[in-house]
């Protein structure tokens, strides 16, 4: 006789040993590549930058000074982490690796708890939060320096909180708190507030009315703090560069960007569609049947957020971490009513997060195997090859951090948008190159190779890549950098 019980025990087991094996997997290769270059670019750049002139006493460095150019649109919750974990291991990078690494393991503790409140399953909740580590998103996040984990988990920490029956004002307070932590880590991160607001609106308007309220003078401290701590800086950041290159005719684009996006993640390992896409088909069956969750809005709301942070220009994939973290928990909601409900629907359920398991394990091997680790070297092999004595130009601020210095350009692309504003002057920049001031110059691609060039179009602008096109010559690669000299005039 065919026992119900028994299969979905075997099919939680199952479920459980993947969920295993994926989170030993990304941690294992977490933990190897801690004290190394592996997925270190430009971006962790930038946050180590940051968090170097935080201890050096300057909280959000001018946009230029004294032949140093900065400008960022970061919020300051995952370089302060970055910071404080630099001081206690007294290495930037390791620093990086690790703030990361807390980063990710906040969102899964926070997945956890709210897939076990929705499934009323241990067992569940600890197979819905390894999934994330399935999606390529959520993998990298565990590898490389963004603020997308941090303000993830704030943010679903938050949620959780109030998806319970008992919301009293120290809870909403609490709430509130979270989601400004997550606003204070990436300035995007508003769905778990919104979602959260139109869910109580619906349910419980004074609760709503709290949380709105709450939320809104937290934000505004936190603005003030901010802006008096920075001596007015904050602001002068995201005013010159917080739009990232954004412009009218660039808006229709970000569905276009974020359709491609999805396209990307799914070649990797097909995880995204085989979990997104029967949460939107949860989603769209909750809508018909008018039984919005309060995880069913957050999805709602990430989708819309997630889109449009994609008509900015240059936009990562990075940025649809947030989206898979709420299809995974609207398919938590989808689970526990398959079960409730029907055999068959849990079947389906529990087969697919397996199957996207799998498939994130076979991908992760199979990078590897591939070689794709080329950027996996120590520090040293790259430091060791810099001249100690003269400047350094990098496009990516990592080398100067790790021989100690001051990045003469915090973000390139930051740069090239003070430049096309009119804020900065390219000019004395580029004589500096053209006098071969800098020993050596530091790039992310080969300039003289335009088909592989982030400089033109994204890095730098045309005029300081034309000098340097001019006064440099290509000398040797190392890992994922390219060295390149100054030219010797010919006689």
């Amino acid at each position: 006789m065919f026992n119900t019980k028994h299969s979905f025990n075997i099919l939680r087991l199952l479920g459980t040993v993947f969920a295993v094996a994926v989170v030993g997997d990304a941690f294992s290769q977490a933990y190897l590549h801690l004290r190394d270059l592996s997925q270190i670019n430009h971006i962790a750049g930038i946050w180590m930058t940051l968090a170097q002139a935080l201890r050096d006493g300057v909280f959000y460095p001018p946009l230029e000074q004294d032949g140093y150019y900065a400008g960022t649109r970061y919020m300051p919750l995952f370089f302060v982490l970055l910071a404080v974990l630099s001081k206690l291991t007294g290495d930037y990078l390791l620093a990086a690796k690790l703030a990361s690494l807390l980063s990710m393991l906040g969102v899964l503790a926070a997945v956890f708890a709210a897939a076990r409140r929705i499934t009323g399953s241990i067992f569940d909740g600890f197979i819905l939060a390894s999934a994330i580590l399935v999606f390529p998103e959520g993998h990298r996040a565990l590898l490389s320096p963004h603020a997308d984990a941090l303000a993830v988990a704030f943010s679903v920490a938050g949620l959780a909180l109030l998806d319970g029956q008992r919301r009293g004002i120290s809870l909403l307070a609490v709430a509130a708190l979270l989601f400004v932590l997550a606003m204070g880590t990436k300035v995007t991160s508003i769905a778990g507030c919104g979602a959260a607001c139109v869910f109580l609106v619906r349910h419980e308007r004074r609760s709503a009315l709290w949380l709105t309220g709450l939320t809104i003078g937290l934000a505004v401290v936190g603005f003030v703090v901010l802006q008096l701590g920075s001596g007015g800086r904050f602001l002068e950041n995201f005013r010159a560069v917080g739009s990232g290159g954004l412009s009218l005719d660039r808006i229709m684009d970000g569905p276009v960007r974020f359709t491609l996006a999805l396209v990307v993640s799914t070649k990797q390992n097909y995880a995204t569609p085989l979990l997104l896409g029967p949460a939107t088909v949860a989603l769209l069956v909750n809508a018909r049947e008018r039984r919005f969750s309060l995880w069913d809005w957050y999805f709602l709301f990430t989708l819309g957020t997630t889109i449009v942070i994609f008509t900015s220009p240059g936009t990562d994939p990075n940025h649809l971490l947030e989206l898979e973290v709420a299809g995974v928990l609207v398919l938590a909601g989808w689970l526990r009513r398959a079960t409730e409900a029907a055999f068959s629907a849990e079947v389906v359920a529990r087969v697919l997060v397996m199957v996207a398991m799998v498939l994130g394990l076979v991908a992760s091997r199979n990078s590897r195997l591939e070689g794709s680790q080329i950027d996996a070297i120590p520090a040293s092999t790259l430091t060791d090859a810099l001249p100690r004595d003269g400047q350094l130009l990098t496009e990516d601020a990592t080398p100067a951090i790790l021989l100690g210095r001051r990045p003469v350009v915090m973000d390139p692309f930051a740069y090239r948008l003070l430049v096309e504003r009119g804020r900065v002057d390219p000019e004395p920049l580029a004589e500096r190159v053209r006098r071969h001031e800098f020993a050596v110059l530091v790039l992310m691609r080969r300039i003289d190779h335009p088909e592989e060039s982030l400089a033109p179009r994204l890095h730098f602008g045309p005029q300081l890549t034309d000098a340097i096109k001019d006064s440099y010559r290509f000398e040797r690669q190392i890992g994922a950098y390219y060295l390149y000299a100054p030219r010797i005039a010919q006689p």
